[in-house]
């Protein structure tokens, strides 16, 4: 398959299209249509009425989808998840036929769009105008489908290689443990390695075999324990574990256009889309655990199992230092204005002295670890106990003084990426600058308001953990019932392993249905990570409740329609002021408007923000704000829905249906500037 760059794509599949289309009028001029309109119109009316059908199913599919209910999505996951174990090969070839059938059906409806070109040359003598507007239509219809079928048959993803390649010449040691790793699983395809992210992996490119090292990760790991983990990885490789997921998941991606097109699904195939990226949802989850399975089995019949169970416990140990809070590392890094130069030598040093320091807690958490729902990976657990390994050992030291050299190069690059960072003053700014100004403002007037006591304790978080609780226990005693304070109080109780947390965390969901994720997620990985059975049990039932619970409160406060009992807002003028001002700040001039009403449904009630934004705005901006704007309005005692839209979006309705709902007007400012300036012309001309 050739690979492009969405855009290339792009401009491939409109040049196709004229040219399929010019072919078409020009086959027809020459063997000459059936002169009858009927067959035009029963073309075109088959046309209307697959894409008519193919709306009303998916639509349809996608509205089940969506209303069902987490008990049952869990029995139809439990359900794919008992086949992929069984027969894993059944799935794929079930996969497949969707896949085809996809193809199928596109190849159909371009012929179906051509045959319509073809048949309506004969009102090119008649009426132009119809004919005009029919290849207008069929033009825009035919262009859908041949980016499918080009997505489909010719063309691939461009996946972007990792920024930093190791050469063979700096690293010699390094790449022959990849050989031998790869002689060893059976692969034999050239290797690239690269440097970057966390923990090792390895992906097909072409005909390469690339290896992505994590600086960290490569300095932690021996050169005995680093061929091991990779016989792992090649060992994806050479059961073409890589390969059918990248094809796959290349399909699924095609299926919708780029991200800075929304994501939106293309038509007139949604439905087979739907059905497609459905089932490689559920056959990329479900497996997964068996293609972990065969490459560990494959690593304990031809290497060394002891090794690779002492790579994989460091690997976890680290995971676990990265899942966990560590605000030191923010606070030793971005102290200066500028990059430290060492960056990979403090981050490598934080993390050994964490380790040291926590070293009785990991090993507890690797020994008592349960398995969780659906999960990707065997927990450490199960490997150790599978490779019939006793015990493990983070400590294991690299003897070799050239291959010690070629992991502090690696320390290396860690750093000139930290150096070559285009937003360092803003991630400065972000993670240290705003929490210690934070901290200061507190340590100097402790009497704020509860947001900001609520921000300054996020702060405080792993720095303070007492001071931070103290400030979430003031703000409980002003409001019981603050969903954010308790889901903090939880959040820290849950970091320093104490159980308590969890009930804190379910409290809050109850009160705020959008806290339901993350917290449900915490309380979960917690009980996994400390091997509570009993509350672990209770978490995936309370999972069922609770989460049914704030999906059906979200599906009816998410969004907004004319159907929707819309009110004025009756926020008093300080709260509105501040809250505008923030917002206004934030989005610093790029924002059209904003309109603020309450919605109620039932028992339900929320302020509804909409922030309205001019149509050429950069998706980096647009998210930027919308994130800042929804974190500020998370921590406010008010309960907020943030909804975006854009000026060319049909927004005049909500000023019908709700009187004087817009707080706020870039316009507004412009159209009295652009009269002064008018008024001030007509005085200099001495009209007035």
């Amino acid at each position: 398959m050739i690979v492009l760059n969405p855009k290339t794509k792009q401009f491939v599949t409109f040049a196709l299209t004229i040219i399929l289309i010019l072919a078409s009028m020009f086959f027809a001029v020459v063997v000459k249509p059936p002169e009858s309109a009927i067959v035009v119109a029963i073309l075109f009316v088959l046309l209307m009425a697959v894409i008519a059908a193919d709306l009303v199913l998916s639509t349809r599919l996608i509205k089940r989808f969506n209303n069902t209910k987490l008990v049952k999505r869990r029995e139809i996951l439990e359900e794919t998840w008992d086949k992929a174990g069984i027969d894993i090969k059944a799935m794929e070839k079930r996969i497949k036929r969707y896949l085809n059938t996809c193809r199928l059906l596109h190849v159909l409806f371009v012929l179906l769009c051509m045959a319509s070109i073809y048949c309506s040359v004969i009102f090119l003598d008649t009426d132009i105008f119809v004919l005009m507007i029919m290849i207008r239509i069929l033009f825009l219809l035919s262009s859908f489908a041949l980016w499918g079928l080009v997505s489909l048959f010719v063309f691939k993803n461009k996946q972007e290689l990792p920024k930093y390649e190791l050469s063979p010449k700096e690293y010699p040691i390094l790449f022959q443990i990849a050989k031998e790793a790869a002689q060893l699983a059976g692969a034999d395809g050239n290797i690239r390695i690269f440097a970057g992210e966390h923990n090792i992996c390895v992906f097909r490119h072409g005909r390469y075999d690339c290896i992505q090292i994590g600086e960290i990760i490569g300095n932690l790991l021996t050169k005995e324990e680093m061929k091991q983990v990779l016989v792992h990885e090649f060992a994806h490789v050479y059961n073409n574990h890589t390969r059918l997921m990248n094809k796959l998941g290349n399909t699924a991606y095609n299926f919708y256009l780029h991200e800075e097109e929304d994501m939106t699904c293309l038509p007139p195939m949604r439905t087979v889309a739907f059905l497609f990226n459905r089932e490689y949802y559920y056959y990329s989850i479900c497996t997964r655990q068996v293609q972990e399975a065969e490459a560990d089995n494959i690593v304990k019949k031809v290497g060394d199992r002891q090794s690779f169970v002492n790579a994989i416990a460091k690997s976890a140990a680290f995971s676990l230092f990265c899942e966990l809070p560590c605000p030191h590392l923010s606070i030793h890094v971005f102290e200066s204005e500028k990059p430290i130069d060492n960056y990979g030598e403090v981050y490598l040093d934080i993390y050994l002295k964490y380790l040291e320091k926590n070293e009785n807690l990991y090993r507890k958490i690797l020994d008592n670890e349960l398995p969780g729902f659906l999960r990707t990976h065997p927990i450490f657990r199960e490997r150790k106990t599978f490779m019939e390994v006793e015990d493990f050992d983070f400590h294991t030291i690299e003897t070799d003084e050239e291959y010690k050299k070629e992991q502090k190069k690696l320390l290396g690059i860690l750093s000139k990426a930290f150096d070559e960072l285009d937003n360092y003053s803003e991630i400065r700014h972000e993670y240290y600058v705003k929490r210690f100004g934070a901290i200061k403002n507190y340590e100097e007037n402790a009497n704020q308001e509860v947001h900001t006591l609520l921000e300054t304790a996020l702060y405080f978080e792993g720095v303070d953990n007492e001071k931070a609780k103290k400030i979430l226990k003031t703000v409980l005693e002003k409001d019981d019932d603050n969903s954010n304070a308790l889901f903090s109080l939880g959040r820290i109780l849950l970091y320093e392993f104490d159980k308590r947390g969890i009930e804190y965390i379910y409290k809050a969901i109850r009160l705020n249905e959008k806290l339901a994720q993350p917290g449900l997620q915490l309380t979960g990985r917690f009980c996994e990570m400390t091997g509570l059975e009993e509350e672990l049990e209770e978490h995936r039932s309370k999972f069922l409740e609770l989460g049914q619970e704030a999906m059906d409160k979200m599906e009816v406060m998410s969004g907004i329609s004319g159907k929707d009992t819309l009110l004025p807002h009756d926020l008093d003028k300080d709260t509105l002021d501040k809250v505008v001002q923030f917002i206004t700040d934030t989005a610093d001039g790029k924002l059209g408007s904003l309109l603020l009403f309450k919605k109620v449904a039932g028992e339900l009630q929320s302020h509804v923000f909409v922030l309205v934004f001019p149509p050429n705005i950069k998706k980096k901006d647009l998210d930027d704000i919308c994130i800042k704007v929804h974190n500020y309005l998370d921590l406010r005692i008010e309960h907020f829905i943030l909804l975006r839209m854009f000026q060319t979006d049909n927004v005049r309705w909500i000023y019908r249906k709700v009187k004087n709902c817009e707080v706020w007007s870039r316009k507004k400012k412009k159209v009295t500037k652009n009269i002064v300036k008018i008024l001030t012309c007509f005085w200099v001309f001495g009209i007035v």
